[in-house]
């Protein structure tokens, strides 16, 4: 499987053998539109296995198409943030993001949270990022 922007490219190989037992290889290439928003939701989960999971699009606040995928906020509770400071658990959404962030994520803001300081949180409300003060103002 390769992820190329916001497609996903699955590639299949199928075999036959024919009657004299030679084989012959088939490649069927199977293109999915896929979201960024769900790349991004499927890569934590793979890297990280989060007991708390949010991914929150906020490209609305920036300047671009209604539908753009590129600013995004995720909230992030997994048990390998235990006994890391908070740069060291950024690094590991940084580094498990990363094809996303060399492509089509131009910002990425991150609340990592172990599960016991989310219990602690109770009902608190983790707010949004601020609006864009570049470009339009929007």
């Amino acid at each position: 499987t390769m992820a190329l922007n916001n497609r996903t490219i699955h590639l299949f190989r199928k075999t036959r053998f024919s009657d004299l037992g030679c084989s012959e290889f088939t490649f069927q290439i199977y293109r999915t539109m896929t979201t960024v928003t769900t790349s991004l939701e499927e890569t934590l989960r793979k890297a990280l296995e989060p007991t708390h999971l949010e991914i929150r699009n906020e490209s609305y606040k920036h300047k671009g198409p209604k539908d753009a995928e590129s600013h995004f906020q995720v909230i992030v509770v997994s048990k390998q943030f235990e006994n890391l400071p908070l740069i060291k658990r950024h690094r590991l959404v940084n580094q498990a993001c990363q094809p996303l962030l060399d492509g089509p994520i131009h910002a990425l803001s991150i609340v990592a949270k172990t599960p016991e300081q989310w219990r602690s949180m109770a009902s608190e409300e983790i707010p949004g990022t601020p609006n864009c003060r570049g470009g339009d103002k929007r």
